[in-house]
């Protein structure tokens, strides 16, 4: 979690102050977000699913056709100089498959019945990113369409008035997963 916390946090503030290395938009920051980003949540997923080695070799296969798509739209297919929304629907779109299938193997999985998966970090890890996953799936996945059509919500830009909500359920919920993990270490 601390390179993903790491590069989420340095993508914010660059992205954020773009205007100061005058750049004429933040795409390329956030761009190359999605480029190093996806092997991270990625591996945080194969350690989630608790995968068998069988599983394992699908799973990495389809790890790196999926980087590897991300990687062609960043180069050849959209570029670095317009948001890359066809890397990002699939990103989200594998992030919302995988934080189900990690969810339900919590539901299912052969744990104490002690256990309640509301305390598990793993849970919250897992919900909070899916809920981060579907927000940014749809805002960010029709960006192009809201830019066009300037699309608002109180007269803020849509992006302006809901991502910064959605980043704060999906670090709180990070922060929960922190101190849950914390009380069963000190248990």
């Amino acid at each position: 979690m601390i390179p993903i916390l790491v590069l989420d946090l340095g993508t914010e503030l660059i992205g954020t102050n773009w205007r100061i290395f005058h750049w004429k938009n933040n795409y390329l920051i956030y761009n190359l977000y999605l480029v190093l980003s996806t092997p991270l949540f990625l591996y945080l997923f194969s350690i989630l699913l608790a995968l068998t080695r069988q599983q394992k070799r699908y799973y990495f296969g389809a790890a790196i056709l999926l980087e590897v798509l991300v990687l062609y739209n960043f180069f050849f297919q959209q570029g670095p100089s317009e948001f890359n929304t066809y890397s990002n629907l699939l990103i989200q779109g594998a992030n919302i498959i995988l934080s189900c299938l990690a969810i339900a193997r919590l539901a299912i999985g052969g744990r104490d019945e002690e256990a309640i998966i509301l305390q598990d970090p793993r849970f919250c890890l897992n919900a909070m990113i899916l809920l981060f996953s579907l927000v940014t799936l749809i805002l960010l996945g029709l960006q192009k369409y809201i830019v066009v059509h300037d699309i608002e919500i109180r007269h803020k830009v849509l992006y302006f008035a809901i991502m910064p909500i959605a980043n704060a359920v999906l670090y709180t919920g990070y922060s929960c997963a922190f101190l849950l993990c914390r009380m069963q270490t000190s248990k």
